[in-house]
């Protein structure tokens, strides 16, 4: 199963898409954060998400919804 979280590295993303990881061992995480308060190190550290995107949701492409 694959999971889109927007907003993934705030309090309530965090808590979701660990929750998620948990509850569904085959579960691949995928966020989309602006990240505002993350520094890289910390970003580093997230391993249960398969893959991170940073951006602006104002400016998202629905082409990272592919595949």
């Amino acid at each position: 199963m694959k999971i889109f979280i927007i907003g993934n590295l705030g309090y309530v993303g965090s808590i979701t898409s660990r929750y998620f990881v948990k509850k569904y061992s085959s579960v691949k995480i995928y966020g989309f954060d602006i990240s505002y308060f993350m520094t890289r190190s910390e970003l580093e550290s997230m391993d249960h998400i398969s893959r991170q995107y940073i951006g602006d949701v104002r400016d998202f492409s629905v082409k990272l919804l592919k595949n």
